[in-house]
């Protein structure tokens, strides 16, 4: 007997790393007997009950899970239990992702369909503190702003973007990443909130300290390797430098 269970997420080689990891390191699932690796999307774990085979589509961004079992009995139960488990925090988590930038490594959610209470949470992040947005392009600002601070700030525009300046216009943060990839994911997916990946106050962590932070997150985008320091702040609402 086969049972499917399927769920979106973002596949790339980064992030089927980050799923793998945690799903190989369940508490659950852990204990296989023997893992065979068919291919790049496709790894396959015998169990003593059972055989679970876990595929990736690049084509249609969808990992799925075949369970096979000989009958259904306690073990196959728990098996599927603990699977529905699985795919709930995966689809708990699918808007948020980790992502490298020319300054920090960011965890963000796309505007489009955004969960910035899970960064909140995630963060531990005081609701009190905006989160910046990030844009591919400067016309995206045209979604945010007034037409009037749009023509007002155009040289400000340029002469900080791209690059690691966050310019805060009508009381929200935005920054340009001087990177193109990123700023091609921006313009595809469109504006992304996105803040440092860390716990609030702690200190800044690389890509790999924070994919073991942040190991429910299993969206990853690895485009650049950034700086380390956190990107320069000026207020053009009230004309001055906050950071």
């Amino acid at each position: 007997m086969t049972k499917k269970y399927k769920q979106s997420v973002l596949i790339n080689n980064d992030s089927k790393k980050q799923l793998l990891n945690y799903f190989l390191k369940h508490k659950f699932f852990k204990d296989y007997d023997e893992i065979k690796n068919e291919n790049d999307n496709e790894i396959t774990l015998v169990y003593s009950s059972c055989l679970l085979s876990l595929k990736f589509c690049q084509i249609t961004q969808n990992f799925f899970i075949f369970l096979h079992f000989s009958k259904s009995d306690k073990s196959a139960s728990l098996f599927k239990i603990h699977i529905l488990r699985f795919f709930k925090k995966l689809k708990k988590y699918s808007k948020v992702f980790l992502l490298t930038t020319d300054t920090l490594v960011g965890l963000g959610t796309f505007l489009k369909n955004p969960n910035l209470k899970q960064i909140y949470l995630l963060k531990k992040r005081p609701l009190i503190k905006k989160i910046i947005i990030l844009i591919g392009k400067i016309e995206q600002l045209n979604s945010f702003i007034s037409k009037e601070n749009y023509q007002k700030y155009q040289k400000e525009f340029q002469q900080h973007w791209p690059g690691s300046t966050t310019l805060i216009i009508e009381k929200q943060g935005f920054r340009i990443p001087n990177n193109l990839a990123i700023q091609e994911l921006l313009i595809k997916e469109g504006p992304a909130f996105v803040t440092s990946a860390n716990i609030s106050n702690e200190k800044n962590l690389t890509l790999e300290q924070a994919r073991k932070k942040f190991f429910c997150i299993f969206n990853v985008y690895n485009l650049t390797i950034g700086n380390g320091i956190a990107s320069k702040i000026i207020d053009l609402d009230n004309n001055k430098v906050l950071r």
